[in-house]
């Protein structure tokens, strides 16, 4: 019997064209649920309504790629194919609505960005970031309500061909013009009235899917010299040392904050207060929401401010690798695998080797953004990990999940310690918490209370009272967080050593929470930088430009003029140092990663780049739209080559010579560093195969050069099965050390006579230079054959090279010459 295929069409429409009105009332209820939770432009509804055409379109897109599979399944049972096309638009509409809720608390919407984190990450963001309650499900269960109810009132609607033949016309419309019906980002001149048009779903599905994309091509790791030359020409101030190692120029050693500092005979204690969310709309003298930082401005008058002062990481994932190294991003490299990481320099390396003892407090878990493997890998001698009973985290109390301990007790707990290592000089760095969602303080109605007082003095309308009360829980984590800071410094006035001690304070990034970051695509990396200290001869304060990649160059330059430090004469750094001009200017050049770890904007000079759009600099960090495609492309091909430089630098470990990072005195062992096992010829199906008999190690290793050799063959059903060889070191309580594998490649089942040997070759380096000294420790080399798959081996070769340091001076360790030294 044949199929009625107008009957199917016409429940496909009827399901279809019910639906239309839940997508409208989806981008209603957005509105509402956004302007309800955020300080909105003023022209938001706009932004809103546009959208909704959007979304009617992009459903329509979607309806007709639909239409086959349904029509397909409804050739076998119509009701099948309705219920399962409205199943899955409802759990579309849902998670929408899900990214709406995302949009809210970010006021970013959901991307790439989800898979930066691992899923305890994730957990961990969404808990502390979001009050559950049944409020917050009311706009799910609208959503369902109205797909049923518009089904119920379409369910006998009858449609004619005619109709039929037009519906299914702009279906066809919807779907060959949908990328020209989405709007792009390079149309708006801010981001946030992009982010109110757009469809939560379909960003988030397009970001995915170029993701992806983007992900599964190789990159080409050739070294333009093109790129390469235009790089060096954006940074024209540096003295580059050959094009061996891009990155590397002479250290001119400028020193802008000797000028500001009476020095004593002793190094002085550095603390850096990198303080969550902290923007100069909180502080300074003239914030924009005065005065809920009272102490912040008394102390910004005595000090060394930058008003003008920017991050380089939406979020606070690289201002580590940033404010403590002047590293560019990388592709996260720094973040990464730990035996990826090239050689490099950092603030907390160079004090290090100044006899300074560095230390790292954070009230949350120092692992989160791969931070403690940062640290490890500069050699902190210290992070803060637990606290005692008498400390309480602060938790959502619907969840019992907590984002860690407040700032109070994160500077409490850090004079404990410091109090029980008793060490000097020292660097001391903090990481702040509070001011984060859910800005959650402790004596909460007292700071409540202080909020009121403080709105009832101020002259403000009735909507600025509404939006000052929207973000009641910011101002009071505001009103804490610098009392946090005030009780920090008056604890600290005690301390023996205060009057020696240099103190910095910056932000992460700007509060995302906050309306102001939606001014300008800038404003989401401006912070404020703070320099105090009782050494200080002066207070000043500079309206240029300078950005988190400048601090550890001018502190670094600072102590090495003052007290003579060995410093190296080739450096890798990002920044100048810091610029000391009372005029606005911007003398820099600072590629931004954004939060999905995209680098599409870029500062250079007088002109910001940011997702396609240009901006002229205005004092102030304001931003004037200007329209110039020459100046544009451009940027972008900077912006391009930036990126390409720095990331082959880092892929190939090429930012600093071996020379450079381990110094004079490290010399290659020629000496037979393990005794090799000759490997059985015959079949083997052992576990574990050892290569070399259990050694000692005698000698201070910082990294190993394998070059092996060997042919094998296999049974293994597929290469996902072969063996793996492993590198082993145990301490002496033959606990694991570092234990590190290595996958073969080949052909399985190739065990047969007749057919040919497979061939492998590892050439790799063993990076220990973040571990202790291999003095001791028990080195052990063998495969591990989980699968118990049979091998037989043929031609064996083993070579393995240690390197160490000596306290005499070494051979160069390989016949790669040095960069050399500009004139």
């Amino acid at each position: 019997m044949m199929p009625d295929v107008k009957d199917i069409f016409q429940r496909f429409a009827r399901l279809t064209l019910a639906f239309l009105p839940v997508v409208a009332a989806l981008r209603v209820i957005e509105y509402f649920m956004v302007r309800h939770y955020l300080s909105l432009p003023t022209d938001a509804l706009s932004y809103e309504l546009a959208g909704m055409f959007h979304d009617l379109f992009l459903f329509l897109f979607a309806a007709g790629i639909l239409i086959v599979p349904f029509f397909l399944v409804a050739l076998l049972s119509r009701r099948l194919a309705a219920v399962i096309y409205l199943t899955f638009l409802t759990i579309l509409a849902l998670i929408n609505m899900a990214l709406v809720r995302y949009f809210i608390t970010t006021v970013i919407p959901l991307d790439q960005v989800l898979f930066s984190y691992n899923f305890d990450e994730m957990l961990l963001i969404v808990r502390n970031s979001t009050r559950v309650n049944l409020w917050s499900f009311f706009p799910f269960f609208v959503v369902v309500a109205a797909i049923g109810l518009f089904q119920y009132l379409f369910r006998s609607a009858k449609l004619n061909w005619t109709f039929l033949c037009l519906f299914f016309l702009l279906l066809g419309f919807s779907t060959v013009h949908v990328i020209w019906l989405t709007p792009g980002q390079k149309s708006f001149a801010r981001d946030v009235d992009f982010f109110l048009q757009a469809n939560k779903l379909g960003y988030f599905t397009k970001k995915i899917l170029l993701f992806k994309a983007d992900h599964n091509t190789s990159p080409d790791e050739a070294l333009n010299e093109e790129a390469l030359r235009n790089f060096r020409r954006i940074y024209r101030d540096f003295e580059f040392a050959g094009n061996k190692y891009p990155l590397l120029h002479k250290n001119v050693a400028q020193d802008p904050l000797g000028g500001f500092l009476k020095l004593s005979d002793r190094k002085p204690n550095i603390v850096i207060l990198i303080m969550e969310s902290l923007s100069p709309n909180f502080c300074g003298p003239d914030p924009k929401t005065r005065p809920f930082m009272p102490f912040l401005d008394s102390l910004i008058v005595h000090s060394l401010y930058w008003e003008n002062f920017l991050a380089t990481s939406e979020r606070t994932f690289y201002v580590l690798p940033a404010l403590l190294g002047s590293l560019p991003y990388s592709k996260e490299v720094f973040l990464g695998s730990k035996h990826d990481v090239p050689y490099h320099s950092s603030l907390i390396k160079q004090l290090n080797k100044q006899g300074y003892y560095s230390s790292f407090y954070y009230g949350g878990d120092p692992r989160f953004n791969n931070m403690e493997f940062f640290l490890n890998e500069e050699g902190t001698n210290y992070i803060l990990k637990g606290f005692p009973d008498k400390y309480r985290q602060i938790s959502i109390a619907h969840s019992g999940y907590s984002w860690g301990y407040t700032d109070g007790d994160m500077f409490n707990r850090s004079f404990e310690i410091i109090d029980s290592l008793n060490r000097n000089p020292r660097l001391d760095i903090y990481l702040t918490l509070s001011l984060h969602p859910p800005f959650l303080v402790p004596d909460y109605a007292s700071y409540s209370a202080a909020f009121d007082s403080i709105v009832s003095n101020m002259a403000l309308s009735e909507q600025g009272r509404n939006e000052m009360d929207k973000n009641r829980s910011i101002f009071t984590t505001l009103l804490y967080t610098d009392q946090a800071l005030r009780d920090f410094f008056r604890e600290y006035r005690k301390r023996p050593d205060f009057s020696n001690t240099i103190f910095i304070i910056t932000g992460d990034h700007a509060p995302p929470e906050f309306g102001q970051t939606t001014k300008t695509p800038l404003e989401k990396y401006h912070v404020p930088l703070i320099i105090y200290s009782p050494l200080l001869t002066r207070a000043a304060a500079f309206k240029s430009v300078s950005s988190h990649l400048d601090v550890a160059p001018s502190l670094l330059n600072l102590l090495e003029n003052r007290y003579q430090l060995t410093s190296d004469p080739l450096v890798h750094w990002m920044g100048k140092g810091l610029d000391t001009a009372r005029e606005f200017r911007n003398t820099n050049a600072v590629s931004f990663v954004l939060n999905n770890k995209e680098l599409v904007e870029y500062l250079h000079n007088d002109y910001f780049l940011s997702c396609g759009r240009l901006y002229k600099l205005l004092p102030g960090l304001d931003l004037e739209f200007v329209d110039k495609e020459s100046r544009t492309e451009t940027m972008e091909q900077e912006l391009q080559d930036h990126i390409l430089v720095t990331e082959m630098a880092a892929l190939t470990n090429t930012f600093v010579s071996e020379r450079i990072y381990f110094g004079d005195n490290l010399v290659a062992d020629e000496d037979t560093i393990a005794e090799l096992i000759e490997l059985p010829d015959s079949l083997n199906q052992d576990e574990f195969l050892g290569i070399a008999l259990p050694v000692e190690l005698s000698k201070p290793y910082r990294y190993f050069d394998l070059d092996i050799f060997l042919r094998y063959k296999t049974d293994a059903p597929d290469s996902t099965q072969l063996p793996k060889l492993v590198i082993d070191i145990k301490d002496e309580n033959f606990r694991n050390y570092f234990w590190e594998y290595y996958d073969l490649t080949g052909t399985p089942n190739n065990l047969a006579d007749s057919l040919p040997w497979s061939a492998q070759v590892i050439r790799k380096r063993v990076d220990f230079t973040y571990l202790n000294a291999l003095n001791g420790k028990l080195l052990k080399l063998y495969f591990w054959n989980p699968y118990r798959v049979g091998m037989k081996y043929d031609s064996t070769n083993f070579i393995i090279k240690g390197y160490y340091q000596s306290l005499v001076s070494g051979d160069s360790l390989t016949g790669d010459s040095d960069p050399v030294m500009p004139e």
